[in-house]
């Protein structure tokens, strides 16, 4: 019936008010449940090392087209982080330059 007529018509037939009729409408299919599956599920074989960039990549092998950022929005809200490696800091770099000569005689 909502296809062929507006709701503006519909309710005043019914004796509905538009906030019950929202109120009871059917909570909506979260589209995302197969892929924070998934993402769980690649995250723990990998020990937390990978971050949404290569998630994504590796649900692109299984689901094909995926955004980056549904993905990021998913690890957000799972409040999954991938970790970054300390690396050890090393200040050396080797000769850098060239040493120049004495001119100055000595005195």
């Amino acid at each position: 019936m909502r296809v062929d007529f507006p709701l503006e018509i519909l309710l005043p037939l019914t004796g509905l008010k538009r906030s019950t009729f929202f109120y009871h409408l059917p909570p909506k299919i979260d589209k995302n449940v197969m892929i924070r599956q998934k993402v769980i599920e690649i995250y723990q074989d990998n020990d937390g090392n990978y971050g949404y960039r290569r998630i994504t990549l590796k649900l692109r092998d299984f689901l094909g087209a995926i955004n980056h950022k549904r993905i990021q929005r998913i690890m957000q809200q799972l409040d999954l982080k991938g970790k970054c490696k300390q690396r050890k800091y090393r200040s050396y770099q080797g000769e850098v330059g060239k040493i120049a000569e004495n001119v100055l005689p000595m005195i």
